[in-house]
């Protein structure tokens, strides 16, 4: 819970380092937070208050997020950001790969959803050629993905480096 804490008090830090086990640990409460909030969002029905059905039906994203869930996410937003980038900086990796990754995993993603949602709209099936650009568009987003979580479990460099000294706890 400390790591959790250390990461919350520095919200909005992109400089520095931050070690494997602050960064797990960080996300580990993220997840058990999230699920409680999920798990309160059902209790209290609030996944009935918003919706995110855009006016166009192509996008439609759905709306099983609820309002707790929401807040909570959009509020731990910039310090998941932020640790991200301290701990790829502890690898001697510029913070920048985090966009390069979330581009490559979520691309694909949104324009399968938009070529799904847009074939559906219009009642159409789809052909065995979009099934496989669909499925290789999901293999680059989940290899990417595999590849940035092995990123991310590296140890960090012993000694300080460009982006500052070892962490503490590394130490």
């Amino acid at each position: 819970m400390k790591y959790y804490l250390s990461v919350l008090k520095k919200y909005a830090v992109f400089k520095g380092r931050a070690s494997r086990r602050e960064y797990w640990m960080f996300i580990l409460f993220y997840f058990i937070f999230s699920v409680v909030a999920q798990i309160l969002d059902a209790i209290f029905k609030t996944n009935r208050l918003i919706s995110y059905n855009f006016p166009i039906h192509v996008l439609r994203i759905g709306n099983s997020q609820g309002l707790l869930a929401l807040l909570y996410s959009l509020i731990l937003l910039i310090p998941s950001v932020a640790v991200t980038v301290r701990r790829l900086h502890d690898i001697g990796k510029s913070g920048w790969w985090a966009l390069v990754f979330a581009l490559i995993s979520g691309i694909p993603i949104i324009l399968a959803s938009i070529l799904i949602g847009s074939i559906e709209y219009k009642g159409g099936t789809i052909s065995r050629g979009i099934n496989l650009l669909i499925t290789l568009a999901m293999l680059i987003s989940l290899a990417s993905v595999v590849w940035f979580i092995v990123w991310l479990a590296l140890p960090g460099d012993p000694n300080e480096n460009a982006y500052g000294p070892v962490p503490e706890e590394n130490v």
